[in-house]
């Protein structure tokens, strides 16, 4: 029984650490519509600066604290004034985006300020624990469970009993009503993002000393507080609460009665079935947010033809010169392109947003390796099952995920990516967990392997294979019937087109392409491992098709090149190269919401009008 109460202890802990996280995700989208993949950075960074402040400076822990949450206030004040604010009027992907970048470029200042090594900040008293009821309990564990209970207590008054809390309220149920009532809806956004910041910052501050917070904590605990808030009912505080509680139980009695190295997958499990269950009792869809942009037609304009031309003369230019240091980064280029190129069916043409393709890479990897290592399979014959191994799971997750949409979906997806990556990392014996699976041997097929510049060649003809398909889609009837569905799938419905069908093929094709790009991500490197697969590819490649836009398959490859070239370029300012990707990520989606090719399309078709009505006032005249 001891046991039971040790294990229901750290759940809550660590559910009370999910809970404020998620709490903060939650006030900001019901003022701004925008859940912010950056609110884990308040967390870390609030840690940071106490353990500066008490280390360095030799201040009190209060004052220190005080000094910490303040500061983490400002950041997120400056956060949304910055960078949100000016793009209140993009789609839920450009803004999801935007956040990864701040949280990037802050992931990366920390890194430079504070260095690679866990730290913690000083515990509230003394770090010894005590037992009560047969269990052992830090003194630390009951601060952040008290602080847990103040603050809700706290917001709960100040939601309903305060004019400020009541403006909250209104701006998040009515904006254009509570502008008309006088409320200043810009003032009240600032306050819910200084409160979001300030209620992460306290986490950090609480958790720290248990925990410890590298430059990396920001996003992981990030991803759980987003989760906690789905749980809960984004936009819902109260519900965040008991999101992050359940979430932290969750993963303690699957750690203690299943796997340590499962407990994360085993959360994620229950996340999915909540939102399958979920999206069948609910008559309408998921929706929090849809993508308000037109639906892009993916034909090859004058600029897409000019990129495509550029793009073939760099890809034979480097295959040509056999430098091998840059041939490698293009050839991982044109993998990720691949897989890149699905998530443009699935986000740039139907309008899915998904996080999942990682999960897909990760299926295609393991499986060649499994079986040409382990198995003694004929590379491409492994190919063949990987690819199918893909379909059918994008087949189960496109009818599981189908009634979803917007950010719940993304967050289904997402739970998806983590899962196969905690498999991949809990099943040892079939998949090597951290280790991987080394000894991988070269893709051949009918004797010929494929190394160097005939692999680099076999890849980038699969880019443009995997281009076509897309482009053919596009122009299809059912790539003319996803774009009604992007645009409103009630409409679509109602004119006979069959939704459920058609997204679970996207699915299912987006599945296939991104298999085979984890299939050959693992021959090109003779090796797979959980991190190369893992959720934060998933991530990668959306930011991939929103950076070089989602107008055709032409901007993910675009994309894909320039997100794998940074790290090259940026090589000698390694120190800086988190800082500056993020960074260029933000400046992107505020400057070219559209993406690269996307804005040079709206330049050509604009100087195009513009010649157009040129003309024809020269001819009226005439």
């Amino acid at each position: 029984m001891s046991e039971f109460l040790q294990f229901t202890l750290s759940g809550i802990i660590s559910g009370a650490i999910y809970a404020l996280v998620g709490l903060g995700f939650s006030l900001i989208y019901r003022v701004s519509g925008v859940m912010n993949l950056a609110q884990g950075q308040f967390y870390a960074w609030a840690a940071f600066i106490t353990y500066s402040l008490t280390s360095y400076f030799h201040l009190q822990i209060g004052v220190a604290v005080v000094l910490s949450v303040v500061a983490v206030a400002i950041l997120g004040i400056l956060m949304d004034r910055l960078a949100l604010a000016p793009a209140r009027s993009a789609d839920l992907t450009a803004l999801l985006i935007i956040t990864l970048g701040i949280s990037t470029l802050l992931e990366g200042l920390s890194e430079i300020i504070w260095g690679t090594n866990p730290l913690a900040p000083p515990a509230f008293g003394a770090d010894q624990p005590f037992r009560a009821f047969g269990i052992a309990i830090l003194p630390q564990d009951l601060w952040v469970i008290g602080g847990v209970i103040v603050i809700v207590l706290c917001l709960s008054f100040i939601l309903t009993r305060t004019y400020t809390g009541k403006a909250l309220t209104a701006v998040s149920e009515k904006r254009e009503a509570a502008m008309l009532m006088g409320i200043d809806a810009s003032k009240t956004r600032i306050i819910a993002f200084a409160a979001s910041a300030t209620v992460g910052g306290i986490a950090g501050i609480l958790a720290g000393p248990i925990t410890f917070v590298t430059f990396e904590s920001g996003l992981s605990i990030g991803l759980k507080g987003f989760v906690a808030a789905v749980l809960g009912g984004v936009g819902n505080p109260f519900g965040a609460v008991v999101g992050g509680l359940l979430l932290g139980l969750a993963e303690s009695y699957s750690s203690a009665y299943v796997s340590s190295l499962f407990s994360s997958a085993t959360a994620f499990v229950v996340l999915l079935l909540f939102l399958l269950i979920r999206s069948l009792t609910d008559k309408g869809s998921q929706s929090l947010g849809s993508g308000s942009r037109p639906a892009f037609f993916a034909e090859f304009r004058l600029p897409s033809v000019i990129i495509s031309v550029a793009l073939a003369f760099l890809v034979a230019g480097v295959a040509i010169s056999g430098n091998e240091s840059y041939m490698s980064v293009l050839l991982t280029a044109g993998i990720f392109a691949i897989a890149a190129i699905g998530l443009h069916l699935l986000k740039g043409i139907t309008g899915v947003l998904s996080l999942g393709q990682g999960a897909f890479m990760a299926i295609g990897g393991f499986c060649v390796g499994v079986l040409t290592v382990k198995l003694h399979v004929d590379p491409l014959f492994a190919t063949v099952v990987a690819i199918v191994l893909g379909m059918v799971t994008a087949a189960i997750i496109g009818f599981i995920t189908l009634r979803l949409s917007g950010y719940i979906l993304a967050i289904a997806t997402l739970a998806l990516s983590i899962i196969v990556e905690q498999v991949a990392l809990g099943w040892q014996p079939v998949t090597g967990g951290a280790s991987g699976i080394p000894g991988i041997p070269s893709f051949s097929a009918f004797g010929f392997v494929f190394t160097g510049i005939s692999l680099y060649l076999l890849v980038w003809a699969l880019v443009v294979v995997s281009g076509l398909v897309a482009y053919n889609l596009a122009r299809s009837n059912i790539g003319r019937a996803l774009k009604v569905i992007r645009q409103d799938e009630t409409v679509a419905a109602t004119s006979g087109i069959p939704v459920a069908l058609y997204k679970v093929i996207v699915f299912v094709i987006a599945g296939a392409l991104a298999s085979l790009a984890g299939a050959l991500y693992a021959f090109s490197s003779n090796f797979i491992e959980p991190g190369m697969v893992g959720s934060s590819t998933s991530i990668l490649l959306l930011v991939m098709v929103a950076v070089g836009g989602e107008t055709g398959a032409v901007g993910s490859v675009v994309g894909a090149v320039i997100l794998m070239l940074l790290p090259a370029v940026f090589n000698a300012l390694s120190t800086t190269e988190l800082v500056l990707t993020g960074f260029l990520l933000v400046l992107v989606m505020l400057f070219l919401p559209n993406g690269i090719i996307g804005s040079l399309e709206e330049v050509y078709q604009s100087f195009s009008h513009r010649k157009k009505s040129a003309k024809e006032k020269v001819e009226a005249v005439v």
